[in-house]
């Protein structure tokens, strides 16, 4: 848009955006007010997921 790019995401993306390592607490999609024009985000709380032996295993 106006030679930036911009990135779309849907519920699903997000998810799988942090699916690898993080716990997702909190999603929720919010309308905010941006450069004065309505906008739609994700809004959420994530958190490292804890260390397990098994979780090491992968690096």
């Amino acid at each position: 848009m106006d030679g930036i790019p911009k990135r779309f995401f849907d519920r699903a993306a997000v998810e799988r955006l942090f699916a690898d390592g993080w716990q997702l607490q909190h999603l929720e999609e919010v309308r905010v007010l941006r450069y004065d024009e309505p906008k739609v985000a994700w809004e959420a709380v994530i958190r490292p997921a804890p260390f397990t032996p098994s979780s090491a295993a992968g690096s």
